[in-house]
């Protein structure tokens, strides 16, 4: 037997036998037969291919996040819509009388979110268009940061109201369509309901409002599309004729909605 003189040496070859045998098990491990396998790592190759996949598979992952989270905002705004719409039935099912109303609410539709423009509920109901607004209506207003002068709206949603009388003024009965929306700052332009036209596709005619993501309602029935581009472009066909959106112009409507009820009013 042959052996190496240097503590280092990691092998010595049985000389009857003819085979290596590994002295640091560290450094090698045995195959089945009993020979020496060498421990080898991975090649660059390997390596490359292996962040190749891993690259391909996080750029999939990453394409998935602007869609959930348009998803998410889209889901808050119905939510939010559906929230603000429903207490705003309950609002006109308490405040408004038939009596006092019947006279200004035709059988078409027509916009009358005046009506529940009360003192005692400014705040709530309307959009804040000063500062100044906060002296008559503290209740409505918060003070960011506080003492420093300057004065922000409590609550991040307002809605408009379109009303008719399907049956006539001698009933009670009202088709109710609100449009919630999301405020502004203090000192920007309110929205409001406009008068267009329609073909049953688009809006037509010179002077029209078109902002996009507004709720666009036929004023003979109700029915209602959204606009979903700068020509006018409606989401699906509507009765043709007179209706009602929402502006500003020039710029993207804050409308986040329409809900449509028809209801009984108090007499």
């Amino acid at each position: 037997m042959k052996k190496q003189s240097n503590n280092q040496s990691t092998d010595y070859t049985d000389s009857e036998s003819g085979q290596s045998t590994i002295r640091n098990p560290q450094l090698a491990t045995a195959s089945p037969d009993g020979s020496a396998i060498k421990r080898t790592g991975f090649s660059l190759v390997e390596l490359m291919m292996s962040l190749g996949i891993l690259v391909v598979g996080l750029s999939m992952v990453a394409t998935a996040f602007p869609t959930a989270m348009l998803e998410t905002k889209l889901s808050v705004a119905d939510t939010s819509a559906t929230m603000v719409s429903e207490n705003a039935v309950a609002i006109c099912r308490a405040k408004l009388r038939h009596n006092t109303i019947k006279g200004l609410v035709s059988g078409a539709l027509s916009d009358q979110t005046d009506l529940i423009n009360i003192p005692a509920h400014t705040c709530d109901l309307t959009y804040p268009v000063t500062y100044g607004d906060h002296n008559s209506n503290p209740d409505g207003w918060i003070e960011i940061p506080s003492d420093s002068g300057t004065w922000f709206p409590s609550t991040l949603y307002g809605w408009l109201l379109a009303a008719c009388q399907p049956s006539g003024n001698n009933t009670n009965d009202y088709q109710l369509i609100f449009v919630p929306y999301r405020k502004f700052l203090p000192g920007d332009a309110a929205p409001a309901f406009s008068d267009v036209v329609t073909d049953g596709d688009r809006i037509t005619g010179v002077g029209n409002v078109i902002s996009i993501g507004a709720p666009v309602i036929c004023k003979a029935d109700g029915t209602y599309a959204f606009v979903v581009d700068s020509t006018g472009k409606l989401t699906r066909t509507i009765s043709p004729g007179a209706a009602l959106t929402v502006g500003p112009d020039g710029r993207n409507s804050p409308a986040i909605g329409c809900y449509v009820v028809r209801t009984a009013v108090r007499p």
